[in-house]
C-alpha cells in the first residue's frame, strides 16, 4: 500500500494539462492575489474532500470504469468571481463529454458514501487567489486535448496548498479494464 493511501486524505478527480498547456495557461495568470503555482493548473471535475482509504480503494475501482472519449477544451476567457475572490479561465463551451463525466464520477463518489458540494459544476482553471477585481474579457484561446484524468490530493503547506497526481486513468470508449489495468499510480 502506497504512504498516502494509509490515511485520509483530501482528494478530487482532475483533468491535469501537460506542460506545454500548463506554460500557456500560466500566461494568462494575471498580476493580482496569490497565483496558483503552475505546476498545480487543472480543471477539477469533482471535489471529494476527506477520503479515507477504503473509500479511496473504491474510487480507484470505480474510476477504471469511466467510458468517456477524448475530448478537446477551448478555454477562452478570463474571468472574476468577487465573491470568492478568484481570477479563472473558463471554456466558451463544454464539450458534451464533460458533463457526463462529471455525473459518472460524482455517482461513483456517492455510491462509497462521500457527502459532495451541491452547486452547480463550473469547469474552469483557477488562476490566482484573494486576487483584486479584473475585468473578464476574452483571450486567445488555448486547447487542450483531454486524454486522461487523475484522482489528485491537496496537501495543505504554510506556503499554500500543493497539489499530488496520485493516479491516473485514460479516457477511452469500450467497455473492459482501462489500459494499465486499474490505472497508473504516481508517486
Amino acid at each position: 500500500m502506497e504512504g498516502w493511501e494509509r490515511r485520509k486524505a483530501r482528494l478530487f478527480f482532475a483533468l491535469w494539462p501537460d506542460a506545454a498547456v500548463r506554460g500557456r495557461i500560466a500566461a494568462q495568470r494575471p498580476a493580482v492575489g496569490r497565483s496558483v503555482a503552475e505546476e498545480n493548473l487543472h480543471l477539477t471535475l469533482l471535489f471529494l474532500g476527506s477520503v479515507d482509504v477504503e473509500q479511496s480503494r473504491r474510487l480507484r475501482e470505480a474510476a477504471a470504469t469511466v467510458i468517456v472519449p477524448p475530448f478537446e477544451l477551448r478555454l477562452v476567457r478570463l474571468g472574476y468571481w468577487s465573491r470568492s475572490r478568484v481570477a479563472w479561465l473558463g471554456l466558451d463551451e463544454a464539450p458534451p463529454a464533460l458533463p457526463i463525466y462529471h455525473r459518472q464520477l460524482k455517482a461513483a463518489a456517492q455510491k462509497v458514501g462521500l457527502a459532495l458540494e451541491s452547486r452547480r459544476y463550473r469547469p474552469h482553471v483557477t488562476l490566482a487567489r484573494d486576487a483584486a477585481t479584473i475585468a473578464p474579457r476574452p483571450i486567445d484561446p488555448i486547447h487542450w486535448t483531454v486524454t486522461d484524468f487523475c484522482l489528485a490530493e491537496s496537501v495543505l503547506r504554510p506556503e499554500g496548498s500543493q497539489y499530488l497526481v496520485r493516479q491516473r486513468w485514460p479516457l477511452r470508449t469500450e467497455v473492459g479494464p482501462a489500459v494499465g489495468g486499474a490505472g497508473a499510480t504516481v508517486e
